[in-house]
């Protein structure tokens, strides 16, 4: 959105250019004018690859059931939610298959409860039928995860910390396109991108007027 927005802003300083080449284009050339749209298209393709699991997801192994278990629902680097089960016996194999043939609801919640012993075990998905959960299932993985509902991404964030966030990665692209190109070509001032140390040099200070060579 960034670039989005640097475009446009060139575009509004420059309206009598309606160039793709030069100085004064709104995209500097045509190579960068057909790169942004491919990049949003990128984005796009990339989303959609995501949502609808066009490709499969890494396949978890029982080491990471093993250092999950020790963790606890509230922790942000938890990832995989925590069952907390009265007077189980967790078998040996940790994808606890039994479960899928006993039901969870013969385990018996009565009895003291100060004598009842609380196993925590990483909580378990039905066993899937999809053709990813059957790649997933050849590569050690035969059951699929309930993921934390603490992980990162999920919780909201206050605005001015997303804010803050934009803020920098806006100013770091724009202090990226002033070491590639130099800030006076980047502000339609110079013709030519500025060459030498002093591209490096301007990400520290500006000379005034900004310098073209």
């Amino acid at each position: 959105m960034f670039l989005i927005g640097f475009v446009a802003a060139r575009a509004i300083a420059f309206p009598e250019s309606f160039e793709i080449e030069g100085f004064k284009a709104p995209v500097f050339n045509l190579s960068a004018t057909i790169l942004i749209p491919a990049l949003m298209l990128a984005e796009i393709l990339e989303d959609e690859t995501v949502t609808r699991e066009w490709l499969p997801v890494n396949p978890a192994g029982p080491g990471l059931l093993k250092v999950n278990a020790r963790g606890n629902n509230a922790d942000p680097a938890q990832l995989i939610t925590l069952e907390h089960l009265p007077d189980v016996d967790v078998p040996e194999d940790p994808w606890k298959m039994f479960e899928l043939k006993t039901g969870r609801s013969s385990q018996s919640l009565e009895g003291n409860p100060e004598t009842r012993k609380i196993v925590t075990t990483p909580s378990l998905s039905l066993h899937e039928t999809s053709k990813w959960a059957s790649l997933r299932g050849f590569l050690g993985q035969q059951r699929a995860v309930n993921s934390a509902p603490s992980l990162h991404g999920l919780r909201e964030l206050p605005f001015m910390m997303s804010f803050s966030f934009a803020a920098i990665v806006a100013n770091m692209t724009s202090s990226l396109i002033a070491l590639l190109l130099g800030t006076g070509y980047m502000r339609g001032i110079c013709t030519e991108p500025l060459d030498g140390i002093n591209r490096i040099l301007g990400i520290l200070w500006w000379d005034v007027p900004l310098p073209c060579n």
